[in-house]
C-alpha cells in the first residue's frame, strides 16, 4: 500500500500537527510554522489585528459599518469526514508498522501519541463551527466595537435588561412561586424528607443531597416563605417593583442551593437554614439563625401530611 498513493490536503496537515518531537529539529520548525501554510484552511488568529484602539479621524465620527465576513473555522464536510476517519487511520497504522520502537526518527513518546489517537469527527459534525471559529467571531466582533464604539454600541440598555428580568421573573413568580398556593406546595415532599432525615437517631449517613432543577427550587423557596412580596407581582406593576424581594437573577442562578444544617445544642435540636451558602432566617424563627426544630416542625406541621398524589391528582 503506498502510504501517500493520493495528495491530500487536509491528510498532509495532519501528519505535520503530530509531527512532535524533541530531538528533530526540522519536526520542531515545521511545527512552528505550518499554520501559516494552510491557505483557505488558516485560522484568522494567524492574520488578525489584535489592536482594539478606538479608530478616529480629526473632525470625522464614523457613524456607519457594512462589512463581508466568512465563516469561523469549521469542520470539513462529511465527505471528508469519512474519507478522514478511513484514511488517517490507515496512515496511523502504516506508521507504527514501519518505526518499530527505538527504530527510525520517531521518538517512543510520539509513537505512544499515535497508538492513543482515534478520529473524533463524525458524519453529523460536518461544517459546524468548531470552538475555535466561534471565538474567532465573538473576538472580532469585540475588537470591532472597541474600534466603533459609537456604531457598535451595546444591543440593549440597562434599562431594557431589567424589563426582560422582570419578564422572566413573573414567569417564574406564576409558575414556580406564589402565584398560586397549589404551585409552592407540590415541594412538600422534598420538606418532609429533610424532616424526616433529622428526625432518625441513626449516625449514619451523615448527609443527604438531591441533584435538581430551577422549578424545584422556587417551589421550596416559596414553601418556606422566603422571598415573598406583599402583594402579588403583575405585569403593569414594574415600575412599583424595582426592589422586590422576588428576583431569580439573585435566588435562582445556576448552581442555586438550599442547605439544612442540623445542630445538637447541649440536647437540643436546632436547624439552620442556608440559600446560597448564606445564612437566611425563616418565618418560623425569624430572629434567631438557628431554630429551634420542634419549633421548626411545628411551624410547618399542617404541610407535613402532604397529600401529594391529591393535590397533583395523580391516578392512585
Amino acid at each position: 500500500m503506498a502510504l501517500f498513493g493520493a495528495p491530500n490536503y487536509v491528510l498532509c496537515v495532519f501528519l505535520v500537527i503530530f509531527c512532535v518531537v524533541k530531538s528533530d529539529k526540522k519536526c520542531s520548525k515545521a511545527l512552528n510554522d505550518y499554520e501559516t501554510y494552510l491557505g483557505t484552511k488558516t485560522p484568522y488568529r494567524i492574520v488578525a489585528n489584535y489592536s482594539t484602539s478606538e479608530i478616529k479621524y480629526d473632525d470625522c465620527k464614523a457613524v456607519k459599518l457594512w462589512a463581508m465576513v466568512r465563516h469561523g473555522t469549521r469542520n470539513p464536510n462529511v465527505k471528508l469526514i469519512e474519507r478522514m476517519n478511513t484514511r488517517l487511520v490507515e496512515i496511523r497504522d502504516a506508521i507504527l508498522e514501519n518505526f518499530p520502537e527505538g527504530n527510525g526518527e520517531i521518538n517512543n513518546f510520539d509513537l505512544d501519541l499515535f497508538r492513543g489517537w482515534s478520529p473524533k469527527l463524525e458524519a453529523n459534525d460536518e461544517k459546524k463551527l468548531t470552538h475555535e471559529g466561534e471565538d474567532e467571531m465573538v473576538l472580532l466582533a469585540e475588537r470591532l466595537q472597541s474600534r466603533f464604539p459609537g456604531i457598535l454600541t451595546s444591543v440593549y440598555s440597562d434599562s431594557a435588561f431589567k424589563v426582560m428580568e422582570y419578564a422572566e421573573d413573573l414567569k417564574y413568580y406564576w409558575i414556580d412561586g406564589y402565584g398560586h398556593e397549589l404551585t409552592y406546595k407540590q415541594a412538600c415532599p422534598a420538606l418532609t424528607n429533610m424532616i424526616e432525615f433529622f428526625q432518625t437517631n441513626e449516625s449514619l449517613p451523615k448527609s443527604t443531597v438531591y441533584f435538581t432543577h430551577s422549578g424545584t427550587l422556587l417551589k421550596m423557596l416559596a414553601h418556606l416563605e422566603l422571598y415573598k412580596e406583599e402583594k402579588h407581582l403583575l405585569a403593569d406593576d414594574y415600575d412599583k417593583n424595582s426592589d422586590r424581594n422576588w428576583k431569580v437573577s439573585q435566588i435562582d442562578s445556576f448552581g442555586t442551593n438550599l442547605i439544612f444544617i442540623l445542630f445538637d445544642c447541649q440536647g437540643r435540636k436546632k436547624v439552620l437554614t442556608m440559600h446560597q451558602e448564606d445564612i437566611v432566617r425563616l418565618q418560623s424563627c425569624p430572629n434567631s439563625d438557628l431554630c429551634d426544630f420542634d419549633t421548626f416542625i411545628n411551624y410547618y406541621n399542617k404541610d407535613l401530611e402532604c397529600p401529594f398524589d391529591t393535590m397533583c391528582e395523580n391516578e392512585l
